[in-house]
């Protein structure tokens, strides 16, 4: 799904507008609290008397309250699996006891957030408006403007879900929307006519035009956010550039299938058939801006870069070569940790000397001009991020890209017993902004018609490092688009060790030719094999639980 956020102007008898945001609210959380009645029928019915609603309304409540409690749930499965591996940390005795218990901390509040529910305004903003009324010396004109930030935070617009049959919103009139105004429309009698402000959102003009176009075929749904000050548009961006499986058609051939009562082994051939043509016909629209054929992009993602590269199918040994091959590097200003001074822990010396030399990044005495450089510096290195992202999309269709490969992202819980675990740890969870880059690399897949393509991330690395000359990033990028490429073909998951790789993994392992066939030698004689079983091969060889270098190194 695509978001617009267009300015609101103005919106006609305001006042009248503000109770149906009120009693909105009041429903929203209500029903977020009494969320496991909402299938009843004469729960149902009191709560929309009650809060002056309709059925729309109300399925739009229960569709907004369901998406955000499973991403409550989402989290709190992500969470758990970080408190598990905790106490199965502190559990093997590796830890010093000072760690322990700091890791111990970390996992009883951990467990207080998964127990705690969803916070109307945010969980920080309310942590510090606490924060500033425990003082002893309070600013109440800085508390009185935390609170009432908070108090907007928690007002949530009006939410309706759209409906493609109903000109893409059954409460919402698009008529008029190419000249900046539109409809909202809850009932008979209540009427609002919302001024929009264009002129901040020109680079838009076309998409809105293909939008109106849609909407008035009745072939797209728009899902409404409405607030005071802004109007939020949500649809399915596949269907707005024409890449989109028809799903319409399908529920046309597949009632005509079930009309003619052919055997259930029959039909069920038939349906599979109909999908089938209908894939086929969507990929043809996706190809048919000149995409070339098995070329594809492939991107290694990290906390602090993106490796990239773009590969082509042909005869070579190796069955591909690559076009073009970079990385994008956020490391510096965007990824230093910006630390207060505690006066309990270090001298002023210190501190002065570490600020002078700018070793351990910035520092600070005022907590709050550290939480805004901090929100600066997160704000920042997201644009940073989306702007990689378009450039990385731009020049894949520049080169005519097919597909867009990347790794399965499924990361498993940094230990503490791992090199670097702290500043590690800071990066994957406060600087990688996994959700983000994903859903941005979505978004932009159904908008230029390129397939997107996850695969198995494991030894992409250690692969990539021993086969190519890149930066690290950039090596594992190729290997993750070489899986892609032969996806679907049997037995390439893993490439075949040359004895170049061979030769390359004995100089990176410091391993000695031996007379008795256990060193070097050895390991070359396993030339021809997949990947995989020489690395097995040489842990069983020279009895080594894993090897020191076994991923993120660079070969010179």
């Amino acid at each position: 799904m695509k978001t617009r956020v267009i300015p609101i102007r103005n919106i006609s008898d305001a006042d009248a507008f503000a109770v149906e945001v009120y009693n909105f609210n009041g429903a929203y959380r209500c029903l977020y609290k009494r969320m496991e009645e909402s299938s009843d029928s004469t729960f149902k019915k009191e709560f929309i008397e009650r809060f002056n609603l309709n059925d729309i309304l109300y399925r739009s409540l229960v569709s907004l309250i369901t998406a955000q409690k499973k991403a409550k749930e989402e989290q709190d499965k992500e969470k758990q699996q970080v408190v598990d591996e905790i106490y199965e940390d502190v559990s093997s005795g590796e830890l010093t006891s000072w760690e322990a218990y700091k890791e111990f901390r970390r996992a009883k509040r951990l467990e207080r957030s998964i127990k705690t529910d969803n916070v109307f305004g945010t969980k920080s903003l309310l942590q510090r408006i606490t924060k500033e009324c425990n003082k002893e010396t309070r600013d109440y004109e800085k508390i009185n403007k935390l609170k009432k930030e908070y108090r907007e935070k928690r007002i949530q617009s009006i939410y309706v879900i759209g409906e493609a049959n109903r000109k893409g919103n059954r409460f919402i009139d698009f008529n008029e929307l190419l000249v900046g105004r539109i409809i909202f429309k809850p009932s008979a009698i209540r009427r609002y006519e919302i001024s929009l402000d264009l002129n901040a959102i020109k680079s838009m003009r076309k998409e809105l035009l293909e939008l109106q176009k849609l909407i008035d075929k009745k072939e797209i749904s728009v899902t409404v956010s409405i607030s005071k000050t802004t109007l939020t548009l949500s649809y399915d961006e596949e269907i707005l550039k024409g890449f989109a499986f028809d799903a319409k058609r399908y529920r046309e051939e597949k009632k005509e299938i079930k009309v003619q009562h052919y055997l259930e082994e029959t039909e069920k051939e038939m349906l599979k058939e109909c999908a089938r043509n209908l894939f086929l016909e969507k990929k043809q629209r996706m190809m048919s801006d000149g995409k070339i054929k098995d070329r594809v992009v492939s991107i290694d993602l990290n906390p602090t870069n993106i490796g990239v590269s773009i590969l082509e199918k042909d005869d070579s040994e190796k069955g591909y070569r690559i076009i073009e091959a970079f990385c994008i590097d956020f490391t510096g200003a965007l990824t230093v940790k910006i630390k207060t001074y505690n006066p309990h822990k270090e001298e002023l010396k210190w501190f002065d000397e570490m600020k002078r030399t700018h070793r351990f990044g910035e520092m600070s005495y005022d907590a709050d001009w550290v939480y805004s450089r901090q929100k600066k510096q997160n704000n920042k290195l997201i644009h940073e991020i989306y702007e990689a992202l378009n450039y990385i999309f731009n020049r894949a269709i520049y080169l005519k890209c097919e597909k867009f490969i990347i790794e399965d992202l499924n990361v498993k819980p940094i230990k503490k017993t791992d090199k670097f675990a702290n500043e590690s740890r800071r990066q994957v969870n406060n600087l990688w902004h996994k959700r983000k880059f994903l859903k941005k690399i979505e978004m932009k897949c159904h908008e230029t018609g390129i397939e997107l393509v996850t695969v198995n991330p494991v030894y992409t690395s250690f692969i990539g490092n021993i086969q190519h000359q890149f930066v690290d990033s950039t090596n594992a990028s190729v290997e993750i688009g070489r899986r892609g490429l032969f996806k679907y073909e049997s037995g390439k998951f893993y490439p075949e060790m040359t004895e170049r790789d061979a030769d390359t993994l004995v100089a990176v392992l410091g391993i000695e030719n031996d007379a008795d066939d256990t060193g070097g030698d050895a390991l070359r004689k396993i030339v021809g094999s997949s990947f995989v079983d020489a690395y097995k091969s040489g842990r069983r060889l020279f009895k080594k639980k894993d090897f020191e270098h076994r991923y993120r190194i660079r070969i010179e």
